[in-house]
């Protein structure tokens, strides 16, 4: 059966740089329409001729919208959009969606198109489904025929070979007025073919910056950490890819289309897959040609491990620590402790790779002690690392916390779902001026009913303060080392640049800052 399909993606307002990179999963999508002999198109908005299309004006108004709020401006180019779309005559949409105002706008595109053409089938897809999961169905107003979870290619497949729905595993949809959730099943990616960053398919793919996404699993995790959705929507079973096909992908992205710098995507790298796929590289025509940065570990690294990555060509390297309070990671169940945390810090600067932390603060629980204690041991791990990265707890519905909030202390507002699913996060902007959350939780030993938001907000305040101003750490994730090095710049002067440019909303100045990849 022969039908058109499109994989959309309009992430709204760029509040992280990385939306600007061709994106793997919409990539892998339109390679499995592909693989079927079905046509297909990926209209993915995220670049910076369509940004500029846009316009900081309509960009400014869209980012100040609430979930149900709309004016003028804003439908007007909601209604072109959905016009645009309509005459491209699709059966099928595959509708990435993200937080804020990308998902706001890609709810209500789908509400036009779908009253248009009640006949055009829309499947949500990517960060959001991982979430919230049903709950988007929900509020979607019979936009969506279904959801995708995980990677979910196993559904993109079975819905591109017209199978019976119900039948198709790692999909959400109703069924008779109800939502049903299908079997979930772990899968392996190399049976699934590459990602397509044609040209022809992939519309204005000259203008995203060529920092392309690497996997090396299918993004499993065995672990149990109390505040995360990944092991809930993509498994425990973490199935490694063969490192033969992840080396043939990286040539022939080198080959095709020049690139060189990647991003490791598996949050949880499976055991010595960093070191195997750098040896290969090293064996390789890709030696000294590539760069990367990635998720690593802190307990499953061998002797050496670090060194071998930066002949590799690794420049940054990003972990999830979360708290260097011993009792925090037992609550957290990291199934890690502050001296193997030393251990692996203190060795990765020594092979020259960047290092960049990642903390949640506070988390449900944290106490004056706790927070002295991370506080006390960032001072010990500041000669190691060049990046510390703080965002404070947050809680989704299918994680730990979520599901048993009072056992964590934490405690929900009445309509905590349906204002965390519309939930904008405001990267760009100081944690004070985000909206309050749907949530509070006990910290710093007072009484939950003493809690609020801005309370929560003057806690990470303080800690954030005193690890900028008196440790001078700076806040930089682990790709702003590849642009960095991209661009021939240091990682600091980088930063400050491309967010000055992002809260300014001044695309040209981004393009141009690139403007060696960029047309």
């Amino acid at each position: 059966m022969q039908r058109k399909y499109l994989v959309y993606n309009f992430s709204g307002e760029l509040d992280d740089i990385s939306h600007l990179f061709p994106n793997e999963r919409l990539g892998r999508i339109a390679a499995i329409i592909r693989k079927h002999a079905q046509e297909v198109d990926i209209i993915d908005r995220a670049n910076l001729l369509d940004l500029i299309d846009f316009g900081k004006k309509y960009m400014k108004n869209l980012g100040e919208l609430s979930f149900y709020d709309s004016n003028k401006l804003y439908e007007s180019r909601l209604e072109k959009e959905a016009g645009n779309i309509l005459k491209g005559g699709y059966d099928v949409i595959f509708m990435n969606l993200w937080h804020g105002s990308g998902f706001k706008f890609s709810i209500d595109l789908s509400n036009i198109i779908k009253k248009s053409n009640p006949g055009i089938k829309i499947y949500g897809v990517g960060q959001k489904v991982d979430w919230f999961k049903e709950h988007i169905l929900k509020l979607s107003n019979n936009s969506l025929d279904g959801l995708i979870i995980g990677l979910g290619y196993n559904a993109i497949e079975g819905i591109v070979l017209n199978e019976k729905v119900n039948n198709i595993n790692n999909l959400i949809l109703y069924v008779n007025g109800e939502i049903r959730e299908n079997e979930k099943t772990p899968i392996d990616v190399d049976d699934y073919p590459v990602a397509l960053y044609d040209g022809n398919i992939y519309r204005n793919i000259e203008h995203k910056i060529p920092i392309y996404s690497i996997t090396l699993s299918n993004q499993a995790c065995p672990n149990r950490c109390v505040f995360c959705i990944r092991p809930e929507n993509y498994g425990r079973l973490n199935k490694a890819r063969k490192t033969e096909r992840v080396i043939e992908e990286l040539e022939q992205l080198n080959s095709n289309y020049n690139a060189a710098h990647f991003r490791i995507e598996d949050s949880t790298p499976p055991p010595n897959s960093l070191n195997e796929l750098s040896e290969f590289i090293l064996n390789s025509e890709l030696h000294g040609k590539v760069k990367f940065s990635g998720f690593s570990r802190i307990d499953t690294n061998a002797p050496g491990t670090f060194s071998l990555l930066k002949e590799a060509g690794f420049v940054a390297l990003f972990f999830g620590i979360e708290s260097l309070d011993d009792e925090n990671l037992i609550r957290l169940r990291k199934g890690i402790t502050y001296e193997q945390i030393k251990h692996t810090i203190a060795e990765v600067p020594l092979s020259g790779i960047h290092t960049v932390g990642s903390f949640i603060f506070p988390i449900p629980g944290e106490t004056k002690q706790s927070m002295e204690n991370t506080l006390q041991r960032v001072k010990e791990l500041k000669p190691y690392l060049s990046s510390l990265l703080v965002l404070p707890a947050g809680v989704y519905p299918h994680t730990e916390w979520g599901k048993y909030p009072a056992k964590y202390g934490i405690q929900l507002a009445d309509d905590y779902v349906e204002k965390s699913v519309i939930y904008p996060l405001k990267y760009l902007l100081p944690f004070k001026y985000w909206p309050p959350f749907p949530f509070k939780y006990k910290i710093m030993d007072k009484e939950i009913e003493n809690i609020n938001f801005g309370y929560i907000a003057k806690v990470y305040q303080k800690f954030v303060d005193k690890v900028t101003n008196e440790f001078h750490m700076p806040a930089i994730p682990d790709y702003y080392f590849l642009l960095a090095d991209f661009i021939g710049k240091d990682y600091v002067t980088t930063t400050k640049t491309i967010i000055h440019y992002m809260i300014d909303r001044d695309y040209p100045a981004i393009g141009k800052l690139f403007s060696k990849s960029i047309i």
